[in-house]
């Protein structure tokens, strides 16, 4: 369900830049995470030859430099990070500045920990969790109620 925010109509009007979804994990390769969503950025805007590209960068400052570049000379995206599980995790992704180029929305199951350290001035708003009700009526939304109320969609 939550990459499913990323191809909202609604948030990419809002984030004509993009909306890039990554997974983190409890042990993330930060350096090809760094890597793969500079290239989706790269290939939006259709800047960028891969030819010569290895893969990941050498080092998170590296990383998070050329996100910076990217997210700087571009529309403002959105990065969407899910199962985040430490605020190391975050601080290669990290690459916008005050000029309103884009936003972070972090999905954890452990937010206040992940967020304890955030170094941005920022706006911050921690969710609860959904009860079992409100879990099932986002996934009527998103899926359609249709489908619930019939227990699978046809073969």
């Amino acid at each position: 369900i939550t990459s499913f925010v990323t191809n909202d109509r609604r948030i990419i009007a809002n984030f004509p830049g993009g909306a890039f979804y990554l997974e983190l994990g409890k042990q993330p390769n930060q350096s090809s995470l760094q890597a793969y969503l500079w290239k989706k950025m790269c290939r939006r805007r259709s800047t960028y030859r891969f030819s010569h590209f290895k893969g990941s960068f050498a080092s998170q400052e590296e990383g998070i430099s050329s996100l910076s570049h990217q997210a700087q000379e571009g529309l403002p995206s959105l990065f969407v990070l899910d199962d985040v599980h430490k605020p190391s995790d975050l601080r290669p992704f990290m690459c916008f500045d005050g000029k309103d180029k884009g936003r972070i929305l972090v999905i954890s199951s452990d937010v206040r920990n992940v967020i304890s350290e955030w170094e941005n001035d920022a706006f911050v708003a921690v969710l609860s969790p959904l009860s079992s009700e409100e879990a099932l009526e986002l996934f009527k939304s998103t899926v359609g109620a249709f489908w619930v109320q019939i227990g699978h969609p046809p073969l």
